[in-house]
């Protein structure tokens, strides 16, 4: 089932020296020969020497796939290759592909030879001016099309127009037959990840508007690349996260397709000697994503994007980007006196309690140390940490809950001091000076909270440096998609990416990322980010 909230869609069904091979293009003297979609592939180095064990054509089993799927589509379409300086066998793969004929006698594809760029805007764009569709659709190297006749699909959905489709992604499976992404959101309190990553393809029932749908297999309106000037060449990875902004600036909307299917082989892929593929790589893109639209796509604070985004195509997904809803949740919770109650026959209420004082108190080494814990709700986690002799003090921007935790601890001896409980202002800060904690505790808040990286800057500003961060969260389990409004559970890769790229904390103990409850202990001490998804050095070149 997918919540009303979610927008759905059920679909009707630039540079160097360039050598053309097997360029002939379609007679354009009749529309019967004008393609509807171009199917552009920039190739580097997808052959079977760079992949993993070097036993698969990677390139080659794509073009088998196209040949497979599409041999029998009425849909009108061309094929072009661009091999970015190769260094292995997939250019003479494309070579050997477009010497093949589809049963009319039309060239299978086209291959362009370009001198090495390591840039796939730039190729794109190549592409882009050789291309006659006007549909466009850009494919990696290494994924296969499973589901025949799609380009028609494809076409179908785009001449529907229904609701300005600029851009269609189809469903991303990984080999092992699992969902990678069914699209993408961006403007999310988790920041970018994939939509239904780990999930199986039938659980995935429906189109549904996104922020982005992957590169591998990028459909777009010509009309919609063409406004926005093509491919920012500047860009070395994430090229599609940022047309697909500019495209929605435009009034177009991003929609994920289910009925069509493909899977990405990146897996089998080898390390390729380019510096894109690099830390250093994933780092300047990610910068330069910043400096273009504000905001850092991992880690964005969403009270920032709205001041700058507010009124543009970027912050479509409203519901998602409403600082009441934990508000309006706690609202929905029994009252204080209740919880306390239900507290005594809960045992796993009272387990993850258990886990928070043990590792609060042995984060709080030294003597007269304070924590506080923001998001207290009723308090029970804030009066059995003071039993035991912590100085701890809560903050809830419930004021009900605020008045009823007090009352409720005030009832109560402790070994030390009596915990406060401060109102928090503006749902997110916490009305005390710089520095004045030294541990933050932030339990059960950030799968509710509508701006987690603006609630974790606050964490960081009032435990001041040399302080520590403790984070309890309740995980997202495999078979969730979607979630009601002001739930968003965290994957445990998921929280690391975020906490990481907040470029606020170090990690201390390990991560405990069991299945239930994920916990990280943090360290007030800013440090280089370290992008982790790639394995090899960074090139100089």
């Amino acid at each position: 089932m997918v919540p009303s909230s979610i927008r759905l869609l059920r679909t009707a069904t630039r540079g160097g020296r360039v050598s053309a091979e097997g360029s002939r293009r379609w007679p354009m003297s009749s529309n019967m020969h004008v393609p509807d979609l171009s199917i552009l592939v920039p190739n580097f180095n997808n052959g079977v020497r760079s992949s993993r064990d070097r036993s698969v054509d990677l390139l080659g089993n794509l073009m088998e796939s196209l040949h497979r799927t599409l041999a029998d589509d009425p849909a009108r379409v061309e094929i072009i290759i661009a091999d970015d300086g190769s260094t292995d066998d997939s250019l003479q793969t494309a070579r050997e592909w477009s010497a093949r004929k589809w049963p009319c006698g039309r060239p299978f594809c086209r291959v362009d030879v370009l001198e090495h760029s390591g840039s796939v805007s730039r190729v794109m764009n190549h592409l882009l001016a050789r291309a006659s569709g006007r549909l466009v659709c850009k494919m990696d190297g290494d994924i296969v099309c499973l589901t025949p006749r799609w380009a028609s699909r494809i076409i179908g959905i785009f001449d529907s127009d229904r609701d300005r489709v600029g851009v269609v992604g189809p469903m991303q499976l990984l080999p092992d037959g699992t969902v990678h992404a069914a699209g993408d959101w961006l403007v999310h309190p988790r920041g970018y990840h994939h939509v239904g990553q780990g999930c199986a393809p039938e659980q995935v029932d429906a189109a549904w508007e996104v922020d982005h749908v992957m590169g591998c297999f990028w459909c777009a309106r010509r009309e919609a690349v063409d406004q926005v000037g093509g491919f920012d060449e500047s860009i070395r990875r994430g090229q599609t996260v940022d047309i697909g902004i500019r495209i929605r600036q435009h009034g177009w909307t991003v929609m994920h397709e289910p009925t069509i299917r493909f899977e990405h082989h990146h897996v089998n892929r080898g390390f390729r000697d380019n510096t894109a593929d690099t830390p250093l790589g994933l780092a300047d893109s990610l910068n330069t994503f910043r400096r273009t639209w504000g905001f850092c796509r991992l880690a964005p604070d969403l009270e920032e994007v709205l001041a700058l985004h507010g009124t543009n195509g970027i912050c479509w997904n409203r519901h998602l980007l409403d600082p009441t809803s934990r508000s309006r949740w706690l609202g929905q919770q029994p009252p204080a006196l209740q919880q306390w109650n239900q507290f005594v026959h809960d045992t796993r209420w009272q387990a993850e309690s258990a886990l928070l004082v043990e590792r609060a108190t042995a984060m709080l080494q030294r003597p007269g140390a304070r924590a506080i814990q923001v998001g207290s709700g009723c308090g029970i986690q804030v009066h059995l940490a003071a039993l035991g002799g912590m100085l701890i003090d809560g903050a809830e921007e419930s004021p009900d809950l605020v008045r009823d935790a007090s009352e409720l601890s005030g009832q109560s001896s402790y070994p030390s001091q009596h915990p406060r409980f401060i109102l928090m202002e503006d749902h997110t800060r916490v009305p005390v000076q710089d520095g004045a904690y030294d541990l933050v505790i932030l339990s059960g808040i950030l799968e509710r909270h509508w701006n987690p990286v603006g609630l974790l800057k606050e964490a960081a500003r009032i435990m001041g440096h040399g302080g520590s961060c403790l984070v309890i969260t309740e995980p997202r389990p495999d078979d969730v998609i979607h979630e009601d409004a002001g739930l968003h559970r965290y994957r445990a890769h998921e929280l690391n990416q975020q906490l990481r790229h907040t470029g606020l904390f170090q990690f201390g103990r390990d991560a405990s990322f069991g299945d239930d409850p994920l916990v990280m202990e943090l360290q007030a001490s800013p440090g280089p980010i370290n992008h982790g998804h790639f394995r090899r050095p960074a090139l100089t070149r």
